[in-house]
């Protein structure tokens, strides 16, 4: 799939590119620093969040952290920087 591809279906769900945007911010983050970024409660929906990320190729796991992957997931977090979509308010998981 491509970049605006992408961008829809993160758009599709706010809690999803919620995750996907604190992820993008932190550079490299485990389940729990996601959590705590966004000030949630409960990991399990993070967990789920970044699981389809991850299937999906926009994120990788790497040394138990998880990051942007080098190729799509970074040109669409780049994309949504340039869409100023990253200054809108978005409902944590």
């Amino acid at each position: 799939m491509g970049v605006q591809e992408e961008i829809t279906w993160l758009k599709d769900d706010p809690d999803r590119i919620a995750v996907f945007i604190s992820l993008g911010k932190l550079g490299q983050a485990t389940i729990r620093s996601l959590k705590d970024d966004m000030s949630i409660d409960d990991w399990w929906p993070v967990k789920y969040h970044v699981d389809n990320l991850v299937k999906r190729g926009l994120v990788n796991l790497k040394d138990g952290s998880y990051e942007l992957a080098k190729d799509i997931g970074e040109k669409v977090f780049k994309g949504l920087e340039s869409e100023k979509f990253m200054g809108k308010e978005i409902k944590a998981v």
